[in-house]
């Protein structure tokens, strides 16, 4: 598998395009990644673990490690980062995309 990151930019936007504070986001920094196929011969994305909750029990090898490399990043990290929310979608080669990931930190 891999993250959709290739192409991937951070954007920031310009003083010009808003009147004040109040018409942004509380960070002016924002992620831009390439569109994926989304055609409607495309499978949609399936969400292999939540953020609140550890997901449904892996039925099968693709949701064991999504579990197992969340649960590696967990200890690797020395328990100060978890990456939850993982959800993709197979490229055209039929390789595994992952998408939107979120992440909970302890510091």
């Amino acid at each position: 598998f891999y993250f959709n990151y290739d192409g991937a930019f951070i954007g920031v936007l310009q003083p010009e395009f808003y009147q004040n504070d109040s018409d942004v986001a509380a960070f002016r920094e924002f992620l831009v990644t390439p569109l994926l196929p989304c055609d409607e011969a495309d499978p949609p994305p399936v969400k292999y673990t939540g953020n609140l909750g550890v997901g449904e029990a892996p039925r099968d090898r693709v949701i064991f490690l999504m579990h197992a490399y969340a649960h590696y990043t967990y200890v690797a990290s020395q328990k100060t980062l978890l990456l939850c929310d993982l959800q993709g979608t197979y490229d055209k080669q039929k390789v595994l995309c992952l998408i939107d990931p979120q992440s909970h930190r302890s510091v």
